[in-house]
């Protein structure tokens, strides 16, 4: 089961959200989004995503 997805090829999606307010800059990310890539941990196959958000102050 394993080696069938991870012999072909994939896409990757990421996706950023960002909302400036001039002095503030928030951002949240989703990186693989839509992907099937299967990665072992331990005791578990699962599909691997991340998420971040980012708080960006200008002090200038």
């Amino acid at each position: 089961f394993f080696r069938d997805y991870a012999s072909k090829p994939y896409t990757v999606w990421d996706f950023i959200l960002a909302y400036d307010t001039g002095k503030v800059r928030w951002t949240f990310h989703v990186f693989n989004a839509f992907n099937q890539i299967y990665t072992t941990l331990p005791g578990t196959l699962n599909e691997q995503r991340a998420y971040a958000v980012q708080c960006v102050i200008r002090v200038q």
